[in-house]
């Protein structure tokens, strides 16, 4: 399951002519960027697995907004013991870590949820040298299924958006509209408030 599709939405509001599709898709991006800017995620999964660095405190490094970890395929965690820029030991899962939450468990008891944390297990550590990034990641980021809450949450975003094609400047207004107007809608806020990013709670708050 991905973000909803054009398609989708036009059912959605009612709408028979596909002559507005290029409306509705203008509002669909623009719903989509301000979902996973409320919630700090990406609700859809890499088709390639990509590098990232990280900078880790003590046993566990909790992954920032937009770092979620979508499937253990295609992992490798490596770091740089030495402090010198190279990442020269690759650790095992579940020998040298464990990734959380376990079995795709959210704290709500959903399932469905990336990974989010990596913890040090038995004599292993993180080593930070002088605030650098000594964790090297490669992994399939995002999630690696929509929410359905969050598919709705879409939707109803890109429903109100659309509404507003006869506001000035039509569809180009779409991006300007941002989080402050995404937080006006009780509906919206519900579904997205179980996913928004711990890193971000306070701010949303």
């Amino acid at each position: 399951m991905a973000y909803p599709t054009v398609g989708e939405l036009r059912s959605h509001i009612g709408v028979d002519d596909t002559g507005e599709d290029h409306r509705l898709d203008a509002a669909l991006e623009a719903a989509v960027r301000d979902v996973e800017a409320f919630t700090g995620r990406r609700f859809v999964q890499d088709t390639t697995a990509s590098v990232r660095v990280f900078r880790p405190e003590g046993s566990v490094l909790r992954l920032p907004a937009g770092n979620d970890i979508s499937t253990t395929t295609d992992l490798v965690v490596k770091t740089d013991d030495a402090g010198n820029g190279t990442y020269g030991t690759t650790w095992t899962i579940d020998t040298d870590f464990v990734l959380e939450p376990f079995n795709g468990v959210g704290y709500d008891g959903s399932t469905g949820w990336p990974y989010t944390r990596i913890v040090t297990v038995g004599a292993r550590w993180w080593y930070p040298y002088n605030n650098r990034g000594t964790v090297q990641i490669t992994a399939k980021w995002g999630w690696a299924a929509t929410p359905e809450p969050v598919r709705l949450a879409v939707l109803l975003r890109a429903a109100s958006l659309w509404k507003r094609k006869d506001a000035p400047f039509g569809v180009a207004g779409f991006g300007d509209l941002g989080l402050f107007r995404l937080r006006d809608d009780p509906d919206v806020v519900s579904l997205l408030s179980r996913y928004v990013h711990g890193s971000l709670a306070a701010v949303i708050a």
